[in-house]
């Protein structure tokens, strides 16, 4: 076996290549990570972090390269299109004190305090999961899915009449389509990819029929469905499910001045004339179908239809508040009826909305939002006589109101708190609260409890408040009144609106249920025993809204979170385009500003032991960098730990047999299917990549893996085939991630070279990077994809994706002598005003006095996730377990102790405590929860997020904790990590699957088709180096 691998002489990157680094002077620092456990910021004022826009606080401009402070390490940046950076923003209501209370006096509501003047402890209580209710809610959702499984699988609805299955004209399995995401979230896991499995067979035939299908439910249903179903499970089959529909809708949308309601998949043809909501509910979808595939097609095209109604809006109803029914071809609003029910509700809805998914830089939406919701205050507001309850009436053409409210105007008390908890005045939370209060009470005076779809409201005289016409005393299982529980429960932490739930969902188990599986819609209401039947069909909204919104209702705030995602009209959710924890993005931030600190703040002068790494000559390895800070010559003996002097350590040869099985057993089934393209999908066994450019990515990310385990005949078949077929790969047309591109295709490239030799190997690349490199001053900060064609670039990115380039670009200078690679990634640094070392240590003391959390049973520590308004979340996830190896690697290079202490307890956690040792399958989930509240459980694991999908990160940690420290206890814990991969993702046809239900004694294969290259270029490679002594 090549001996060659020292922690204090070689380094990792992000995706677990090699390169070559020396050894550290000491470095003095004074910090305990107990000093500071549970931290609930004091503030005056509500900060929301924006991405993107342009750097702002209140008001003030700051350019490009404003410093950032000592204390704000773990502060986010991104860019646009326009290159500009985007830092932190504070949020102030738009109405003062006085005019909130004006505004609620005028419909006689008691003003509550804001938000952000709240308590702390109303502010930051806890919410927390009501698990029996949730198990009743997933045991409906199961009862729902049997119905249509059993009778009507793959069609638009079940017809609870017959008990089979109904799609009238063009069929598009909506009700299949609409649930993909409820089933994830619940928990439903062998659900969900049985339904997404049809899903990518069945789809794409059903998209090229002929006939019309409805542009606004195609799109909240279908288009929206897939969207989050891709965005939760990461199947790339569901994006191109939803890029092809959104292609086939995009093209009805410039027919006429305002788009028509029907349209035709197969030539864009468009009929029928539609409602005001029907074409402002369709930009959610499209913008975030831009926004995951770089077209801004999608954007464009609504945003043109949004302009349209925005003129509208300034030329003829200043007051925000439109008529429902559209003229197509004049692009005009028919003079007529205003209301916020069937045909104009959802236009409010997203105007809300579209400020949110922006990150709340679109403020054309937030000033359209707002003048509505004035406008709805002052027009369309109304109280019964008796009671005083609060309504939404309808606005006749002679300005008198009307006391009608349908059902679907429920939406409206969540659609105003959720303004409301993004800053908007407190007026809007007191109307939010006073219209819940109606809309339970629609349910709660009928004699079914049921409401009804519509009622009329009395402000004559004493008699009833609500009256209900016979032809409106049904009830078809909407979800508006329980979405509207849920955002009001979530913003208020008011255990009456979870009280209120419980009572409407009784009431549908206790009318709606059938015996056969499914649930009915019903009649007559306002009787204590409604007739079954009123609607031939299970609505699929019952399964994507609903149920899913009483999921939430009765889960903790951390399930789907409403400060980081957007629901569509269907319920369906989207990421804001904003988030400051650390995941993801700033995982690889804090990491490679540790291993820039590694390489050029602290470790200088001492070549890589081993000769293969020497490829530069030794006047060019020992030449001074330009970025190098001044310091004195530091003998080995100054050194805090150097590890010539510790114990030697010894090779587990049986275990590097055992890995070394696993990773034959991984490539023989990617070379047997997959052989040269992105990843296997190991469920089908057929080869799985991007589409139209697929960079076979498992292939070169694992080459090194592949040399360093000594499989040497796999490995020269790989570099033949990269030699010989990769440079065709790099100039197709569509774009690809700069990050990943680099971090997998180059360290691959660069890292393979390093070991073996062949040039032809550094040829390729030089030639991509040369590709990449051209994106990289396209914008002030690089954008996300770039394109190895032409160097045009799209997409705004995270920081984490233009910090995580430096070490391989570095490296290809090295090896090349051309400069500008390194001069670039190095001006991207430079532009935060500071150098890497003492980045690296503010980042470290922010991670300890911001997201250092302990367990109130066990008082277990944790990095939980910093939410400027509400404090530390205490979630956790598997991808944060790379920070104990971290912490250890830069003790080792002369950080103080306090590191490596935080990073034995962290580990602790990540293996022992919950992670791995806590679940009946010994496999960690992907996200685990940490009680901080209660002497109850230490820890919590949701029914979404107990899958694995065989990440490095704790893998990773425990190798570098047990070079760092010798304690054999990392390699024991390791090889139980082991076993459990081995005994619950192994197939028998080859290769390794992601596993659903990690707290099960046996795990679920196939929770993802694919098989991520990183199982063999990181996961068994750091299980190899674990085993494997320090050479």
């Amino acid at each position: 076996m090549p001996g060659w691998f020292f922690v204090d002489a070689v380094l990792i990157t992000d995706d677990g290549m090699p390169a070559a680094l020396p050894t550290p002077p000491s470095v003095e620092a004074n910090y305990n990570p107990h000093d500071r456990v549970d931290v609930v910021p004091t503030q005056q004022s509500r900060p929301i972090l924006r991405r993107p826009h342009p750097v702002q606080f209140r008001g003030q401009s700051a350019d490009l390269n404003a410093s950032i402070g000592a204390n704000d390490g773990a502060v986010l940046a991104a860019s646009n299109d326009k290159g500009n950076t985007y830092l932190i923003d504070t949020i102030e209501t738009s109405a003062t004190p006085d005019e909130s209370v004006e505004i609620a006096n005028a419909i006689d509501i008691a003003p509550l305090s804001p938000w952000s003047n709240a308590s702390d402890s109303t502010r930051h209580a806890t919410l927390l999961n009501d698990t029996a209710m949730q198990t009743d809610v997933v045991a409906a959702m199961e009862w729902a899915w049997k119905g249509y499984r059993t009778y009507a699988f793959g069609h638009d609805w079940l017809n609870v009449v017959t008990m089979a299955d109904q799609g009238e004209g063009h069929d598009m399995a909506l009700s299949l389509v609409d649930s993909l995401d409820t089933l994830f979230l619940l928990g439903l896991l062998d659900e969900f990819n049985e339904a997404a499995d049809w899903a990518e067979a069945n789809m794409p035939a059903r998209h090229t029929q002929p006939g019309r299908v409805s542009l606004f439910e195609t799109t909240i249903r279908n288009l929206g469905g897939y969207l989050s179903a891709y965005h939760l499970s990461g199947r790339p089959k569901l994006l191109a499910l939803a890029k092809d529909l959104g292609t086939r809708l995009c093209r009805g949308l410039d027919k006429s001045a305002l788009p028509q309601s029907l349209v035709s998949l197969v030539d864009g043809s468009t009929s029928d004339a539609s409602y005001l909501a029907e074409f402002t509910t369709i930009q959610l979808e499209f913008k975030y179908l831009s926004t995951l595939t770089g077209d801004s097609t999608y954007t464009n095209a609504v945003e043109t239809i949004m302009n349209k109604v925005a003129r509208i809006v300034d030329a003829t109803y200043p007051n925000g508040i439109l008529p429902v029914i559209a003229d197509s071809y004049s692009g005009r609003l028919q003079h007529g009826q205003i209301k916020l029910g069937a045909g104009g509700d959802s236009y409010y809805e997203y105007l809300l909305k579209q400020w949110l998914l922006s990150g709340k830089t679109d403020s054309k939406y937030k000033a359209m939002y707002e003048t509505a919701v004035t406008g709805i205050m002052d027009k369309l507001v109304g109280r019964t006589k008796k009671s005083g309850w609060v309504f939404l009436g309808e606005l006749e053409v002679n300005g008198d109101l009307t006391p009608k409210m349908d059902h679907l105007v429920c939406f409206m008390p969540g659609m105003l708190a959720l303004g409301y908890m993004h800053g908007m005045p407190s007026s809007h939370l007191d109307l939010a609260k006073a219209l819940g209060r109606t809309c339970f009470e629609m349910y709660n005076q009928m004699a079914s409890n049921l409401a009804p779809e519509i009622a009329y409201f009395n402000t004559v005289d004493d008699s009833n408040d609500i009256q209900v016409h016979a032809s409106d005393a049904f009830n078809i299982l909407r979800p508006e009144t329980v979405e509207s529980l849920m955002v009001l429960y979530r913003v208020t932490r008011d255990e009456t609106y979870r009280e209120w739930g419980k009572v409407i969902f009784r009431a549908f188990e206790q009318h709606c249920r059938l015996p056969q599986g499914g649930y009915s819609s019903v009649n007559h209401v306002d009787s204590p025993a409604p007739s079954k039947f009123f609607r031939r069909e299970m609505e699929s909204f019952f399964m994507a809204e609903t149920l899913k919104y009483f999921y939430l209702l009765f889960s903790d705030e951390s399930v789907v979170p409403l400060d980081q995602f957007v629901f569509n009209t269907e319920a369906h959710p989207f990421p804001i385009q904003y988030q400051w924890v650390l995941v993801a993005g700033a995982i690889c931030y804090f990491l490679n500003v540790m291993y820039l600190a590694s390489k050029y703040g602290m470790l200088e002068g001492l070549l890589p032991k081993n000769k293969a790494l020497r490829r530069v000559n030794a006047a060019d390895a020992n030449a001074r960098d330009a970025t190098a800070t001044s310091r004195r010559v530091v003998t080995p003996s100054e050194t805090l730990h150097p590890l010539i002097a510790m114990p030697t350590l010894t090779n587990d040869t049986n275990m590097q047999r055992q890995v070394t099985a696993a990773m034959s057993w991984a490539w023989g089934a990617y070379r047997k299917h997959a052989f040269g393209f992105d990843s296997l999908n190991v469920k089908d066994m057929v080869k799985d990549g991007l589409p139209g450019h697929d960079m076979a990515i498992s292939l070169v990310d694992s080459l090194d893996s592949l040399y360093i385990m000594g499989l040497q005949d796999e490995f020269n078949e790989a570099v033949d085939w990269a030699e010989s077929n990769l440079a065709a790969r790099f100039p197709l047309p569509p774009r690809v991630s700069i990050f990943e591109t680099t971090i997998r295709n180059l360290g691959g490239l660069l890292s393979a070279y390093t070991l073996c030799g062949r040039p032809a190997l550094l040829t390729l690349a030089d030639d991509l990077g040369a590709r990449l490199h051209r994106g990289l001053n396209e914008t002030a900060l690089p954008l996300s994809l770039v394109s190895l064609v032409d160097g045009s670039t799209s997409d705004s990115s995270y920081v984490a994706e233009f910090t995580t380039i430096q070490l391989e670009f570095k490296y290809l200078a090295q090896l090349t002598g051309k400069t500008e690679y390194h001069d670039t990634v190095e001006l991207l640094m430079d532009k935060k005003a500071t150098k890497y070392k003492d980045m690296y240590i503010n980042a470290v003391n922010g991670i300890m006095t911001t997201l250092v959390g302990r367990t109130k049973k066990s008082n277990w520590l944790f990095l939980g996730e910093l939410d400027t308004a509400r404090g530390l979340s205490p979630k956790m996830d598997h991808l944060v377990c790379f920070v104990p190896g971290m912490l250890a690697l830069g003790y080792v290079n002369g950080m103080p102790r306090s590191h490596l202490t935080l990073a034995q307890e962290l580990v602790h956690t990540c293996f022992q405590v919950c992670m791995y040792n806590q679940m009946g399958s010994k496999m960690a989930p992907e996200i685990a929860y940490f009680n901080t509240a209660t002497t109850a459980d230490d820890i919590q694991v949701h029914p979404q997020d107990a899958f694995n999908i065989l990440r490095p990160e704790t893998v990773e940690s425990l190798m570098i904790m047990y070079r760092v420290t010798k304690n054999e206890t990392y390699r024991a814990w390791g090889k139980v990590i082991f076993d459990a991969f081995e005994r619950n993702a192994r197939l028998d046809s080859g290769g390794y699957s992601s596993v659903g239900n990690v707290d099960r004694t046996s795990a679920t294969k196939f929770f993802r088709p694919t098989m991520d290259s990183f199982f063999m270029a990181e996961t068994l490679k750091y299980f190899y180096l674990l085993f494997s002594d320090e050479e």
